[in-house]
């Protein structure tokens, strides 16, 4: 009997602790709710997606994140692009769906800113206005080539060649750093926007 005094001790002192321990939902504060949550059916995102949906950053990006919408559902480019998008991954390719997202991005951009400019009704919102305008510019310049990645394409040619990383075109990288910023921006604007592609 004695032998089992110090189990039975411990597993009391376990049940305590663990009771102890158990979160109550009376407990849970504001803060500890969760801002994500996972909603495969956005429009935003392909219908296999388990990415989150976050709240809109401001009452302005809301209003944007509902033309957004809008666009993707309505357009022929937003259909096109979610319909590649909803694709598995040996359906499409990379370049698919980039070019299916940036010709929906420029119809966004041009089809729908009477919407947007309407619906940016706060600084952040405008912010995010500004920067799809900085988005679609820099990616239609990087993917036509008018700001090529390297300054000098033959010499750029020789040294990979040669096994030598080639020095990258200055405009280029200064292109690809506003575009990524661009994108940063809108994704933290309007939820439904993709994290990536």
């Amino acid at each position: 009997m004695t032998r089992f005094a110090p189990a039975a001790l411990l597993l009391a002192m376990c049940a305590l602790a663990t009771a102890s321990c158990q979160v109550t939902d009376s407990a849970q504060s504001d803060q500890s709710v969760p801002v994500a949550s996972v909603s495969p059916g956005d429009p935003g995102q392909p219908a296999n997606s388990s990415m989150p949906t976050l709240r809109a950053a401001s009452p302005g990006c809301a209003a944007m994140d509902a033309v957004f919408t809008e666009a993707l559902a309505s357009s022929e480019t937003g259909q096109a692009y979610s319909t590649v998008a909803s694709r598995r991954a040996g359906e499409t390719t990379a370049d698919e769906r980039h070019h299916a997202w940036e010709a929906f991005a420029a119809t966004l951009r041009n089809d729908y800113a009477t919407q947007l400019s309407a619906a940016a009704t706060d600084d952040t919102a405008r912010e995010a206005l500004a920067a799809l305008d900085v988005y679609v510019d820099r990616n239609a310049a990087l993917d036509s080539g008018a700001i090529p990645e390297y300054a000098d394409q033959a010499a750029a040619q020789e040294a990979l060649k040669r096994g030598e990383k080639p020095e990258t075109n200055p405009a280029y990288e200064q292109a690809l750093a506003e575009a990524t910023s661009a994108h940063a921006t809108l994704t933290t604007c309007m939820p439904h926007w993709p994290v990536v592609f």
